[in-house]
């Protein structure tokens, strides 16, 4: 059974069925509350952080009927100067 990191990237999770994942942790029942479920069966999951462009990245996946349809990726930034820009200004309303 693979890890998400030996996959070398997330993509390959995508099909697979949950059990053949090591390492797959239940998001806390706080967090599902909150984000809630789109489909009925859906179970959401945090996987090992795999790194992936030379940054840590934080995976969750989420699955229906135990097999997994998206892979979310979150950048760990190392401090606050690491974070990327993006060009972007946020928005504020006057």
């Amino acid at each position: 059974m693979p890890r998400i990191s030996d996959l070398g990237i997330p993509g390959p999770a995508l099909g697979q069925r949950v059990e053949a994942v090591v390492g797959l942790r239940q998001l806390p029942l706080f967090e599902r509350l909150v984000l809630g479920a789109p489909f009925k069966r859906e179970k959401m999951y945090f996987a090992d952080d795999v790194t992936w462009f030379d940054r840590r990245w934080e995976v969750r996946l989420s699955a229906v009927d135990n097999v997994i349809y998206k892979v979310a990726l979150e950048a760990r930034a190392r401090a606050p100067h690491d974070r990327p820009s993006h060009g972007s200004t946020p928005f504020r309303a006057r």
